[in-house]
Protein backbone atom coordinates (compact mmCIF):
# COMPACT_ATOMS: atom_id res chain seq x y z
CA UNK A 1 0.00 0.00 0.00
CA UNK A 2 1.39 3.54 -0.80
CA UNK A 3 2.17 5.41 2.04
CA UNK A 4 1.12 8.15 0.74
CA UNK A 5 -2.53 7.85 0.17
CA UNK A 6 -3.98 10.65 1.95
CA UNK A 7 -7.54 8.71 3.34
CA UNK A 8 -8.76 7.97 -0.08
CA UNK A 9 -5.11 7.40 -0.66
CA UNK A 10 -5.04 8.03 -4.74
CA UNK A 11 -4.10 11.10 -6.45
CA UNK A 12 -6.34 10.41 -9.50
CA UNK A 13 -9.73 10.11 -9.88
CA UNK A 14 -11.16 6.62 -8.31
CA UNK A 15 -13.81 4.42 -10.74
CA UNK A 16 -16.80 3.32 -8.35
CA UNK A 17 -17.41 -0.41 -7.88
CA UNK A 18 -19.82 -2.40 -9.47
CA UNK A 19 -22.79 -4.17 -7.12
CA UNK A 20 -21.14 -7.68 -7.24
CA UNK A 21 -18.21 -6.39 -5.83
CA UNK A 22 -18.95 -5.26 -2.84
CA UNK A 23 -21.30 -5.63 -0.73
CA UNK A 24 -21.33 -1.85 0.21
CA UNK A 25 -20.54 -0.55 -3.15
CA UNK A 26 -24.03 1.37 -3.63
CA UNK A 27 -22.61 4.17 -1.01
CA UNK A 28 -18.89 4.44 -2.80
CA UNK A 29 -18.96 7.88 -4.52
CA UNK A 30 -16.96 8.92 -7.20
CA UNK A 31 -15.23 12.09 -7.86
CA UNK A 32 -16.17 15.16 -10.39
CA UNK A 33 -16.32 18.33 -10.88
CA UNK A 34 -18.06 20.85 -8.75
CA UNK A 35 -19.06 24.79 -9.35
CA UNK A 36 -15.87 26.54 -7.67
CA UNK A 37 -18.57 28.74 -5.09
CA UNK A 38 -19.04 25.45 -3.53
CA UNK A 39 -15.94 25.76 -2.27
CA UNK A 40 -15.36 29.23 -2.19
CA UNK A 41 -18.19 32.17 -2.27
CA UNK A 42 -18.42 34.18 -5.27
CA UNK A 43 -17.20 37.33 -3.08
CA UNK A 44 -13.45 36.11 -2.97
CA UNK A 45 -13.28 34.47 -6.47
CA UNK A 46 -11.57 37.47 -7.96
CA UNK A 47 -9.34 40.14 -7.51
CA UNK A 48 -7.85 43.03 -9.57
CA UNK A 49 -5.89 41.40 -12.40
CA UNK A 50 -6.86 38.11 -11.37
CA UNK A 51 -9.86 35.68 -11.17
CA UNK A 52 -10.21 31.95 -10.19
CA UNK A 53 -11.68 29.44 -13.03
CA UNK A 54 -15.65 28.65 -12.27
CA UNK A 55 -15.57 24.86 -12.00
CA UNK A 56 -13.11 22.86 -9.81
CA UNK A 57 -12.21 19.04 -9.95
CA UNK A 58 -12.17 16.92 -7.23
CA UNK A 59 -10.11 13.61 -6.81
CA UNK A 60 -11.61 12.68 -4.42
CA UNK A 61 -9.41 14.12 -1.72
CA UNK A 62 -7.86 17.40 -3.17
CA UNK A 63 -9.49 19.94 -5.20
CA UNK A 64 -7.38 21.57 -8.62
CA UNK A 65 -7.98 25.18 -9.08
CA UNK A 66 -7.78 27.23 -12.28
CA UNK A 67 -6.34 31.04 -12.03
CA UNK A 68 -6.62 33.39 -14.80
CA UNK A 69 -4.23 36.69 -14.64
CA UNK A 70 -2.57 39.27 -16.33
CA UNK A 71 0.32 37.51 -15.36
CA UNK A 72 0.14 34.04 -16.66
CA UNK A 73 -2.60 31.23 -16.47
CA UNK A 74 -2.28 28.85 -13.16
CA UNK A 75 -3.58 25.61 -12.07
CA UNK A 76 -3.41 24.36 -8.51
CA UNK A 77 -3.90 21.58 -6.31
CA UNK A 78 -5.14 22.19 -2.83
CA UNK A 79 -7.70 24.69 -1.43
CA UNK A 80 -4.23 25.88 1.11
CA UNK A 81 -1.83 25.81 -2.31
CA UNK A 82 -4.79 27.88 -4.22
CA UNK A 83 -4.50 30.37 -1.75
CA UNK A 84 -0.94 30.58 -1.45
CA UNK A 85 -0.58 30.80 -5.42
CA UNK A 86 -3.67 33.86 -5.07
CA UNK A 87 -1.00 35.12 -2.55
CA UNK A 88 1.68 35.19 -5.44
CA UNK A 89 -0.52 36.46 -8.40
CA UNK A 90 -1.18 39.40 -6.42
CA UNK A 91 2.62 39.59 -5.07
CA UNK A 92 3.54 39.31 -9.08
CA UNK A 93 1.18 42.32 -9.99
CA UNK A 94 2.35 44.53 -6.78
CA UNK A 95 6.05 43.96 -7.73
CA UNK A 96 5.25 44.82 -11.35
CA UNK A 97 3.80 47.93 -10.35
CA UNK A 98 6.21 48.86 -8.46
CA UNK A 99 9.05 48.35 -11.15
CA UNK A 100 6.96 50.96 -13.14
CA UNK A 101 6.72 53.69 -10.62
CA UNK A 102 8.58 56.44 -9.44
CA UNK A 103 10.32 55.09 -6.79
CA UNK A 104 11.88 52.09 -8.32
CA UNK A 105 13.15 54.78 -11.06
CA UNK A 106 14.84 57.34 -8.18
CA UNK A 107 16.27 53.68 -6.88
CA UNK A 108 17.29 52.76 -10.17
CA UNK A 109 19.40 56.34 -10.25
CA UNK A 110 20.45 55.75 -6.89
CA UNK A 111 22.38 52.87 -8.39
CA UNK A 112 23.97 54.83 -11.53
CA UNK A 113 23.22 53.64 -14.14
CA UNK A 114 26.41 52.60 -15.46
CA UNK A 115 26.79 50.69 -12.38
CA UNK A 116 23.54 49.59 -12.48
CA UNK A 117 24.66 48.12 -16.03
CA UNK A 118 27.48 46.40 -14.48
CA UNK A 119 25.26 44.57 -11.33
CA UNK A 120 22.72 43.19 -13.89
CA UNK A 121 25.18 41.12 -14.89
CA UNK A 122 25.38 39.24 -11.59
CA UNK A 123 22.90 36.93 -12.92
CA UNK A 124 24.99 35.53 -15.75
CA UNK A 125 28.64 36.10 -14.71
CA UNK A 126 28.31 36.27 -11.32
CA UNK A 127 31.99 36.53 -10.06
CA UNK A 128 32.98 37.88 -13.01
CA UNK A 129 30.56 41.05 -12.80
CA UNK A 130 31.65 41.30 -8.84
CA UNK A 131 35.11 41.51 -9.96
CA UNK A 132 34.60 44.55 -12.34
CA UNK A 133 32.30 46.16 -10.57
CA UNK A 134 33.43 50.07 -10.53
CA UNK A 135 35.07 51.04 -7.78
CA UNK A 136 32.16 53.37 -6.79
CA UNK A 137 30.24 50.84 -6.01
CA UNK A 138 31.65 49.95 -3.02
CA UNK A 139 29.12 51.57 -1.20
CA UNK A 140 26.90 48.39 -1.93
CA UNK A 141 29.47 45.85 -1.05
CA UNK A 142 30.51 44.73 2.63
CA UNK A 143 26.78 43.35 3.58
CA UNK A 144 28.03 39.59 4.88
CA UNK A 145 31.10 39.72 5.97
CA UNK A 146 33.25 39.53 2.98
CA UNK A 147 35.14 42.42 1.41
CA UNK A 148 35.63 44.08 -1.89
CA UNK A 149 38.94 42.99 -1.68
CA UNK A 150 38.34 39.50 -1.53
CA UNK A 151 35.49 39.59 -4.15
CA UNK A 152 37.97 41.20 -6.23
CA UNK A 153 39.83 38.40 -6.27
CA UNK A 154 37.62 36.10 -6.56
CA UNK A 155 37.53 34.48 -3.33
CA UNK A 156 33.78 34.33 -2.59
CA UNK A 157 32.93 32.46 0.03
CA UNK A 158 30.34 29.45 -1.36
CA UNK A 159 29.78 27.62 1.96
CA UNK A 160 26.82 28.88 3.06
CA UNK A 161 25.43 29.71 -0.14
CA UNK A 162 26.30 26.79 -2.54
CA UNK A 163 27.03 28.08 -5.69
CA UNK A 164 29.03 31.20 -6.99
CA UNK A 165 26.18 32.48 -8.33
CA UNK A 166 24.41 32.73 -5.46
CA UNK A 167 27.82 33.16 -3.50
CA UNK A 168 27.84 36.70 -5.43
CA UNK A 169 23.96 37.51 -5.04
CA UNK A 170 24.81 37.17 -1.47
CA UNK A 171 27.55 38.98 -1.30
CA UNK A 172 25.68 41.91 -3.54
CA UNK A 173 23.07 42.14 -0.71
CA UNK A 174 20.75 40.96 -3.23
CA UNK A 175 19.44 37.84 -1.89
CA UNK A 176 19.03 38.59 1.61
CA UNK A 177 16.76 41.69 -0.41
CA UNK A 178 15.01 39.22 -1.91
CA UNK A 179 13.98 37.09 1.16
CA UNK A 180 12.71 40.24 2.92
CA UNK A 181 10.41 41.37 0.01
CA UNK A 182 8.99 37.94 -0.30
CA UNK A 183 8.45 38.05 3.79
CA UNK A 184 6.44 41.75 3.55
CA UNK A 185 4.50 39.85 0.31
CA UNK A 186 3.64 36.98 2.17
CA UNK A 187 5.26 34.96 -0.19
CA UNK A 188 8.44 32.12 -0.30
CA UNK A 189 11.60 32.97 -2.19
CA UNK A 190 12.12 29.90 -3.35
CA UNK A 191 8.59 29.45 -4.97
CA UNK A 192 9.13 27.81 -8.52
CA UNK A 193 6.41 30.59 -10.05
CA UNK A 194 9.02 31.91 -12.48
CA UNK A 195 6.85 34.95 -13.57
CA UNK A 196 6.98 35.64 -9.62
CA UNK A 197 10.88 35.15 -9.29
CA UNK A 198 11.79 37.47 -12.30
CA UNK A 199 10.28 39.79 -10.26
CA UNK A 200 11.56 39.58 -7.42
CA UNK A 201 14.70 39.28 -8.91
CA UNK A 202 14.20 42.48 -10.68
CA UNK A 203 13.03 44.90 -7.65
CA UNK A 204 15.59 42.95 -5.46
CA UNK A 205 18.34 44.34 -7.01
CA UNK A 206 16.89 48.29 -7.11
CA UNK A 207 16.46 47.55 -3.32
CA UNK A 208 19.68 46.42 -3.04
CA UNK A 209 21.36 49.22 -4.56
CA UNK A 210 18.87 51.99 -4.70
CA UNK A 211 16.83 53.82 -1.92
CA UNK A 212 13.53 51.73 -2.75
CA UNK A 213 11.63 52.61 0.49
CA UNK A 214 7.98 51.71 -0.75
CA UNK A 215 5.83 49.71 1.21
CA UNK A 216 5.75 46.51 -0.93
CA UNK A 217 3.71 44.20 1.09
CA UNK A 218 0.24 46.69 1.98
CA UNK A 219 -1.76 46.11 -1.07
CA UNK A 220 -1.92 41.73 -0.65
CA UNK A 221 -5.18 40.60 0.36
CA UNK A 222 -5.37 36.81 0.13
CA UNK A 223 -9.28 36.26 0.06
CA UNK A 224 -9.27 32.97 3.60
CA UNK A 225 -12.71 32.27 3.97
CA UNK A 226 -14.55 31.05 6.99
CA UNK A 227 -14.57 27.25 5.75
CA UNK A 228 -10.69 27.07 5.39
CA UNK A 229 -9.00 27.47 8.96
CA UNK A 230 -5.74 27.16 8.15
CA UNK A 231 -2.85 25.62 10.28
CA UNK A 232 0.24 28.26 8.92
CA UNK A 233 -1.16 31.30 6.70
CA UNK A 234 1.84 30.75 4.44
CA UNK A 235 5.53 29.82 5.31
CA UNK A 236 6.65 33.32 5.91
CA UNK A 237 4.55 33.63 9.34
CA UNK A 238 5.88 30.69 10.04
CA UNK A 239 9.13 31.70 10.23
CA UNK A 240 10.98 34.18 12.91
CA UNK A 241 12.62 37.40 11.07
CA UNK A 242 16.18 36.44 12.27
CA UNK A 243 15.20 32.82 9.53
CA UNK A 244 13.55 35.00 6.97
CA UNK A 245 17.05 36.92 7.16
CA UNK A 246 18.97 33.88 6.73
CA UNK A 247 20.96 32.00 3.86
CA UNK A 248 19.41 28.67 2.90
CA UNK A 249 23.50 27.55 4.67
CA UNK A 250 22.56 29.17 7.58
CA UNK A 251 19.04 27.43 7.57
CA UNK A 252 20.74 24.09 6.87
CA UNK A 253 23.27 24.75 10.20
CA UNK A 254 20.89 25.63 13.02
CA UNK A 255 18.01 23.39 11.40
CA UNK A 256 21.21 20.50 11.68
CA UNK A 257 22.11 21.58 15.91
CA UNK A 258 17.97 21.65 16.57
CA UNK A 259 17.74 18.43 15.21
CA UNK A 260 21.17 16.38 16.47
CA UNK A 261 20.44 18.28 19.82
CA UNK A 262 17.20 16.53 20.15
CA UNK A 263 18.11 13.22 19.55
CA UNK A 264 17.42 13.29 15.77
CA UNK A 265 20.42 10.90 13.84
CA UNK A 266 22.28 12.79 10.88
CA UNK A 267 20.47 10.42 8.65
CA UNK A 268 17.62 11.14 9.45
CA UNK A 269 18.24 15.07 9.16
CA UNK A 270 20.08 14.79 5.95
CA UNK A 271 17.29 11.87 4.32
CA UNK A 272 14.57 15.45 4.73
CA UNK A 273 16.97 18.22 4.29
CA UNK A 274 18.25 16.58 0.59
CA UNK A 275 14.65 15.90 -0.36
CA UNK A 276 13.89 18.24 -3.49
CA UNK A 277 10.88 18.95 -3.27
CA UNK A 278 11.10 20.54 -0.04
CA UNK A 279 12.83 24.32 0.03
CA UNK A 280 14.53 25.98 2.37
CA UNK A 281 11.79 27.78 4.31
CA UNK A 282 9.57 24.88 4.18
CA UNK A 283 12.15 22.46 6.03
CA UNK A 284 12.96 25.39 8.58
CA UNK A 285 8.68 25.81 9.09
CA UNK A 286 8.91 21.84 9.56
CA UNK A 287 11.35 21.89 12.15
CA UNK A 288 9.87 24.78 14.10
CA UNK A 289 6.64 23.12 14.14
CA UNK A 290 8.69 19.65 15.57
CA UNK A 291 10.51 21.55 18.12
CA UNK A 292 7.27 23.12 19.36
CA UNK A 293 6.22 19.07 20.27
CA UNK A 294 9.44 18.72 21.77
CA UNK A 295 9.99 15.96 23.44
CA UNK A 296 8.12 13.40 21.05
CA UNK A 297 10.39 12.10 18.98
CA UNK A 298 9.54 13.07 15.34
CA UNK A 299 11.72 9.61 13.93
CA UNK A 300 8.38 7.97 12.35
CA UNK A 301 7.35 11.17 10.97
CA UNK A 302 10.55 12.01 9.50
CA UNK A 303 10.74 8.30 7.85
CA UNK A 304 8.09 9.10 6.16
CA UNK A 305 8.05 13.13 4.79
CA UNK A 306 11.83 12.64 4.11
CA UNK A 307 10.00 9.85 1.25
CA UNK A 308 8.01 12.44 -0.37
CA UNK A 309 7.91 12.26 -4.11
CA UNK A 310 6.42 15.43 -5.51
CA UNK A 311 5.68 19.32 -4.17
CA UNK A 312 2.04 18.11 -3.62
CA UNK A 313 3.27 15.63 -0.96
CA UNK A 314 6.18 17.90 0.32
CA UNK A 315 2.79 20.58 1.35
CA UNK A 316 1.02 17.75 3.06
CA UNK A 317 3.66 16.41 5.71
CA UNK A 318 4.46 20.37 6.14
CA UNK A 319 0.93 20.67 7.01
CA UNK A 320 0.92 17.60 9.18
CA UNK A 321 3.64 18.77 10.89
CA UNK A 322 1.77 21.81 11.60
CA UNK A 323 -1.35 20.43 12.74
CA UNK A 324 0.80 17.95 15.25
CA UNK A 325 2.14 21.08 16.76
CA UNK A 326 -1.65 22.37 16.93
CA UNK A 327 -3.01 19.63 18.72
CA UNK A 328 0.09 20.06 21.08
CA UNK A 329 -0.07 23.54 22.06
CA UNK A 330 -3.93 22.90 22.25
CA UNK A 331 -3.41 20.75 25.05
CA UNK A 332 -3.02 17.03 23.11
CA UNK A 333 -0.64 15.78 24.77
CA UNK A 334 0.69 13.35 22.24
CA UNK A 335 3.50 11.13 23.42
CA UNK A 336 4.69 8.88 20.69
CA UNK A 337 3.70 8.91 16.89
CA UNK A 338 2.95 5.52 15.27
CA UNK A 339 3.20 5.04 11.41
CA UNK A 340 0.17 4.58 8.85
CA UNK A 341 0.58 3.78 5.26
CA UNK A 342 -0.63 7.60 4.21
CA UNK A 343 0.51 9.69 7.75
CA UNK A 344 0.96 9.21 10.95
CA UNK A 345 -1.07 8.74 14.34
CA UNK A 346 -0.48 10.60 17.34
CA UNK A 347 -0.84 8.84 20.53
CA UNK A 348 -1.95 11.10 23.64
CA UNK A 349 -1.29 10.93 27.07
CA UNK A 350 -5.06 9.27 27.46
CA UNK A 351 -4.73 6.40 25.43
CA UNK A 352 -6.31 8.28 22.12
CA UNK A 353 -5.63 8.08 18.53
CA UNK A 354 -5.44 11.23 16.48
CA UNK A 355 -4.84 11.17 12.82
CA UNK A 356 -3.49 14.59 11.47
CA UNK A 357 -4.51 15.33 7.81
CA UNK A 358 -4.43 17.59 5.20
CA UNK A 359 -6.71 17.21 2.67
CA UNK A 360 -9.49 19.11 0.66
CA UNK A 361 -12.79 17.42 0.29
CA UNK A 362 -12.67 13.47 0.83
CA UNK A 363 -15.08 11.47 -0.42
CA UNK A 364 -15.87 7.70 0.44
CA UNK A 365 -14.43 5.34 -2.20
CA UNK A 366 -12.94 1.33 -1.95
CA UNK A 367 -9.45 3.23 -1.08
CA UNK A 368 -10.76 5.43 1.78
CA UNK A 369 -12.37 2.47 3.42
CA UNK A 370 -9.30 0.26 3.13
CA UNK A 371 -7.37 3.49 5.17
CA UNK A 372 -9.93 3.71 7.76
CA UNK A 373 -9.75 0.27 7.98
CA UNK A 374 -6.09 0.27 8.64
CA UNK A 375 -6.96 3.05 11.69
CA UNK A 376 -9.22 0.88 12.61
CA UNK A 377 -7.04 -2.02 12.97
CA UNK A 378 -3.81 -0.33 14.57
CA UNK A 379 -6.84 1.04 17.02
CA UNK A 380 -7.79 -2.15 17.90
CA UNK A 381 -3.89 -3.12 18.18
CA UNK A 382 -3.66 -0.04 20.49
CA UNK A 383 -6.53 -0.88 23.08
CA UNK A 384 -7.03 2.96 21.87
CA UNK A 385 -9.71 4.93 24.07
CA UNK A 386 -10.93 6.90 20.94
CA UNK A 387 -9.99 7.65 16.96
CA UNK A 388 -10.31 11.01 15.51
CA UNK A 389 -9.34 12.62 12.46
CA UNK A 390 -8.31 16.01 12.92
CA UNK A 391 -8.59 17.37 8.82
CA UNK A 392 -7.69 20.97 7.29
CA UNK A 393 -10.54 20.25 4.93
CA UNK A 394 -14.00 18.52 5.16
CA UNK A 395 -15.43 14.86 4.70
CA UNK A 396 -18.86 14.38 2.36
CA UNK A 397 -21.55 13.45 4.33
CA UNK A 398 -21.47 9.87 3.46
CA UNK A 399 -17.83 9.42 4.13
CA UNK A 400 -18.08 11.18 7.67
CA UNK A 401 -21.21 9.13 8.70
CA UNK A 402 -19.13 5.60 6.96
CA UNK A 403 -15.78 6.65 9.31
CA UNK A 404 -18.38 7.38 12.46
CA UNK A 405 -19.74 3.79 11.77
CA UNK A 406 -16.33 2.43 11.90
CA UNK A 407 -15.37 4.50 15.28
CA UNK A 408 -13.40 7.22 13.80
CA UNK A 409 -14.70 11.00 14.84
CA UNK A 410 -14.13 13.55 12.22
CA UNK A 411 -13.11 16.98 12.80
CA UNK A 412 -13.09 19.04 9.80
CA UNK A 413 -11.46 22.02 9.55
CA UNK A 414 -8.35 21.40 12.28
CA UNK A 415 -11.36 21.78 14.86
CA UNK A 416 -9.45 19.80 18.26
CA UNK A 417 -10.91 17.50 19.71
Amino acid sequence: MNRFLILGLLLFPVASSSGSESADATIFETPKVWQASVFLPGSTMRGEGWQIDPTVSNDGIYNTWGITSTVGLYHITGDERLLELIREVQATIRLHEISKGREFAEGFADAGKAQWESIKGVAKDPVGTVTKLPQGAGRFLGRVGSTVKHAVQGQLDTSNTGSPEQAARHFLGIEKAKRLIAAELGVNPYSKNQALQKVLDEVAMVRAFGKLTVNIGSAIVVPVTAGWVLTGTNVASALTQEQVAATPGELVAANRKRALASGISEASFEALNSNPHYDPWTLTAIWNSLSAMAPVDPAVYLGLAAGASTDLDAFFFLRVAQTMSLLQSRGAKIQELLPLSFTVACVTQDGSLIVPLWLDYAIWTPEAKAAAMELQDLATDRKAASVHVVTTGDFSPIAAEQLKAMGIQTHPHSRIP
